[in-house]
């Protein structure tokens, strides 16, 4: 009877060092997460920022060296298109020197205010600006009659309610990749709660500097239609863009997280198969937002692991969760 006892204790303990040995082992296996390889649209993208206007506007220009002899509008006046905004008397002076030609205008102007004939040495003739588009007046170049109004500035300038627009600011490394009819998803602090999207329309034909608090930005203009702008969006508002500028089908994709480089530069990631860590030689292509195109080392389905710092080729690991490339599927 004690022989018994003394087996069936010695065969119960032997039972608990196993099972603790084996539960051990089975904790001392690094535990990984991977990620499903799978065949996704991924999308190449340019952020920018800018901001919100109205989508219409019209400068109006006297045709040469005027005064002005009536003034129809104020500043912030709503007109439609084909009102008149103002009287100008207008000269073609026979002089090549601006300030002649100042002043032959507003001889121009006194004499046919007074009801005398015209200047001898200029032609003359009375010009009626009208407005190109419905909108509000944003600026007048003068408020009234007997002022000078310069040909190569706005006399006045309208600013259309109909729709909105972004206007932004591209980096000149950038550019090279803004054509118009991109899709554009249109985001702001203005409008936190609400997603907008548009069209790339007009890029400007010429670079400007950009001066900021951290320095001098070589940027091109390019103004960004708005589709069913809400009320929450409003003009002046900042705005950021993100621009598609190539979208791509059946891409194999590695987020950054799984590619690792050897000292040569080498790219690998870390397969799981059956149970294992296999170290796996890979070439990539584009980047985009969720991480690296893959052109050769993997197949559709394959499984490769997060974050495989410290595995070594052929080490047993134990899959703890499953992701998949369901980003744009």
């Amino acid at each position: 009877m004690k022989k018994f006892v003394m087996l069936f204790a010695f065969t119960t303990l032997a039972g608990i060092i196993i099972a603790g040995c084996g539960e051990h082992v089975k904790n001392s296996i690094p535990k990984v997460e991977t990620w499903n390889v799978v065949p996704v649209s991924a999308e190449d993208s340019v952020i920018c920022t800018g901001k919100v206007e109205y989508a219409s506007s019209g400068s109006v220009y006297a045709p040469a060296a005027s005064i002005s002899r009536k003034v129809y509008v104020k500043s912030g006046d709503y007109v439609r298109a084909g009102q008149k905004l103002m009287e100008v008397t207008t000269v073609t002076a026979d002089s090549e020197d601006d300030s002649a030609g100042i002043q032959q205008a507003y001889a121009a102007f006194l004499n046919q205010a007074s009801g005398e004939s015209g200047a001898s040495s200029a032609e003359t003739e009375t010009k009626t600006l009208t407005s190109p588009i419905s909108g509000r007046v944003t600026s007048l170049s003068v408020t009234d009659a007997g002022y000078y109004i310069d040909p190569s500035k706005p006399a006045a300038e309208i600013t259309g309610t109909a729709g909105l627009q972004v206007r932004l600011s591209v980096n000149e490394a950038q550019i090279a990749d803004i054509k118009s009819g991109q899709k554009v998803e249109i985001t702001g602090a203005g409008f936190k709660n609400s997603t907008y999207y548009g069209k790339v329309g007009k890029i400007s034909s010429e670079a400007k500097q950009l001066y900021s608090t951290t320095g001098q930005e070589t940027v091109v203009e390019v103004l960004v239609s708005v589709d069913h702008a809400g009320p929450d969006m409003k003009p002046g508002y900042s705005a950021k863009a993100k621009i598609t500028v190539s979208s791509s089908k059946n891409v194999l994709l590695a987020p950054y997280e799984c590619v690792c480089a050897d000292d040569d530069g080498n790219e690998y990631v870390f397969r799981m198969i059956a149970n294992r860590a296999v170290k796996t030689r890979i070439t990539t292509g584009r980047e985009f937002g969720e991480g690296f195109e893959v052109t050769k080392g993997l197949s559709a389905h394959d499984r490769i692991i997060r974050n495989p710092d410290g595995l070594s080729d052929g080490e047993t690991v134990l899959a703890v969760g499953k992701g998949g490339a369901s980003l744009h599927a």
